[in-house]
């Protein structure tokens, strides 16, 4: 049940992050202008702006975050997943401070 609730989760934010890439990719691709046109002339015009600069490049990248969201789904909804995480994070931590501050000891001046 819980890993149902996971899954449900992943593909929700999967379709998040592809939805506006899809929408800006699908008006410029089936957009015709000209007599044989498909859609009004305002989407016409929109459809200029939408397939230049950052309209164009924003869901693109947003659409990338999908590949971010899916390890943070896991690590927040599944405790085994969250404890490993946590244990790991406090061995970097560890060893951070033993690597770059000296193994943890004060300097009193």
């Amino acid at each position: 049940r819980k890993m149902i609730h996971i899954i449900a989760v992943m593909i929700l934010t999967f379709f998040i992050s592809w939805t506006p890439y899809t929408i800006v990719n699908l008006l410029v691709t089936f957009n015709k202008s000209g007599n044989g046109s498909y859609v009004s002339r305002r989407v016409v015009l929109h459809e200029r702006k939408f397939s230049k600069g950052l309209y164009a490049t924003a869901p693109a990248l947003f659409a990338k975050t999908s590949t971010f969201w899916s390890p943070l789904v896991y690590c927040f909804m599944d405790g085994e997943i969250r404890l490993a995480v946590l244990r790991v994070w406090g061995d970097v931590k560890r060893w951070i401070r033993i690597t770059y501050f000296g193994g943890g000891q004060r300097i009193v001046t």
